[in-house]
């Protein structure tokens, strides 16, 4: 049912909405690795929601933390076997309550991956270039990226 209503949101039918997985990051800004993703794959658009990271803030520090990635199969090419290259490029929003701070950025996720009518697995260098403001902060610029693994069931 999730499902149905974020392929919805996203303007394609449930049918599209095929994929639901994970990725896990590890990176050059912020805490260095995310928590696991839930992944919602609908082609060509895949959606990155936060959930770990909501659980993790509440219960390090009591702080609001709401975090989504969105990005768009722009190019695959087949490489040796299973595996294709892919460009995707995108963007991430994170808002953290209390203090108040909003996190642009784009981003565009590089790499390989395999996928069959099971699932997938793909692994992905994601640059990203962002700004950040919100409480005493006037518009912070961010420049980093993440080395990112995912994993998805249907396709």
């Amino acid at each position: 049912m999730q499902g149905m209503f974020i392929a919805m949101m996203l303007g394609s039918s449930p049918a599209q909405a095929v994929g639901v997985g994970s990725s896990v990051g590890v990176g050059t800004t912020g805490p260095g690795l995310f928590l696991p993703s839930l992944d919602f794959h609908f082609d060509p658009i895949l959606l990155q929601i936060h959930v770990m990271e909501f659980f993790n803030q509440i219960d390090d520090n009591d702080q609001l933390y709401l975090g989504a990635n969105l990005y768009v199969d722009a190019h695959q090419a087949d490489l040796k076997g299973p595996w294709s290259g892919v460009v995707q490029p995108g963007g991430g929003l994170d808002l953290y309550i209390d203090p108040t701070i909003m996190v642009l950025t784009g981003e565009c996720r590089l790499g390989a991956q395999t996928a069959t009518e099971a699932g997938g697995l793909g692994v992905y260098v994601v640059p990203s270039l962002g700004i950040a403001f919100g409480d005493n902060i006037d518009g912070d610029l961010l420049a980093g990226g993440a080395l990112q693994i995912s994993a998805w069931f249907g396709n």
